[in-house]
């Protein structure tokens, strides 16, 4: 039998897990939930039944559940999923897990025989799924990651609903660039988070990582000050070549000091973020693998909150 699948939150993102679930066979989505009037649900070219109740949704007993809802309700929809007589086997939250630390910790420790699994969609991009392919044979060649720079923009300065879903643009974005450096590099701490520029939510952070035992450090800018959203990764290897990965543009390069030696452009016909959980979600329904454990998301999240100082200095995150 294959997977049944419910869906709480049924806003944008959840429009993007519809969209990539019904390219995956064996998965059947079988209702959803949310609180706000009008919300519908369209599978398969069906309209499935939309509850306001997670109670009501759980007694259709799905085995895996997605939250799809704003990142501080993660843990006290998580809480009532896992209370339930008919709990889901797993729990796929979107990132991050929730907004503090020890929400997180209580989710990813709850031992109610739940598979918690975070959902960190810019790991999963072509792009980044590209380089992994070839990083092995680039360090071999060029010499070991020695650098690193990330920017990650929305658009969400005007948006006045922004704080209240993604709390800020560290913890919405800040998770994404570090999930998809920890696909090539070995994350061990963030430290001197300091608001840039509070009114448009933008930070920067220091990240030290070791690449082949070498100890090396770079930079994560988050932001919602731009006109249009704008994402990047920069990793340098040895001295003199760098991989550039555009995850707006959806391709990336390695380059040489002046001279391109590969390259990456997606020309598919799937939009950028509906493929990004086409990949993620494949990899939990299907490969089984490729998603990140919850040994990895406990890091992460250790990563993104705890560079947050517990009382805040002038200059650093509130």
């Amino acid at each position: 039998m294959g997977e049944t699948v419910g869906i709480v939150g049924l806003g944008t993102i959840a429009k993007l897990h519809v969209q990539a679930l019904e390219q995956i066979e064996g998965v059947n989505v079988i209702g959803g939930c949310d609180v706000g009037a009008g919300r519908t649900l369209r599978y398969m070219g069906q309209q499935l039944p939309v509850y306001n109740n997670i109670d009501d949704l759980l007694d259709r007993s799905p085995t895996a559940v997605i939250v799809a809802t704003p990142t501080p309700t993660h843990h006290g929809i998580y809480k009532r999923l896992a209370a339930h007589s008919k709990r889901p086997r797993r729990v796929i939250i979107e990132k991050p897990l929730a907004s503090t630390l020890e929400q997180v910790g209580d989710i990813l420790s709850a031992g109610e025989g739940i598979d918690v699994i975070g959902i960190y969609h810019a790991a999963h991009a072509p792009e980044v799924l590209w380089a992994m392919e070839k990083a092995l044979s680039w360090q071999e060649t060029y010499g070991a990651f020695s650098g690193y720079m990330a920017s990650f923009a929305d658009s969400y300065r005007e948006r006045e609903s922004a704080h209240q879903v993604y709390v800020s643009s560290w913890l919405d974005s800040g998770i994404n660039a570090l999930s998809a450096a920890y696909r090539f590099l070995q994350l061990t701490a963030v430290d001197q988070l300091t608001i840039l520029d509070e009114r448009s939510s933008t930070f920067g952070a220091s990240v030290h990582f070791l690449s082949n035992g070498m100890e090396s450090a770079g930079i994560i800018r988050t932001s919602w000050d731009v006109s249009l959203p704008a994402k990047q990764s920069i990793l340098r290897l040895g001295e003199a070549t760098h991989l550039y990965l555009d995850h707006q543009q959806v391709c990336g390069s390695l380059w040489h000091r002046d001279l391109k030696l590969d390259e990456f452009k997606y020309a598919g016909p799937v939009p950028r973020l509906q493929l990004h959980y086409q990949n993620a979600l494949r990899s939990v329904f299907i490969d089984k693998s490729g998603y990140y454990t919850t040994n990895d998301s406990r890091l992460l999240h250790a990563l993104l909150f705890e560079c947050i100082p517990e009382h805040p200095r002038e200059g650093t995150v509130r």
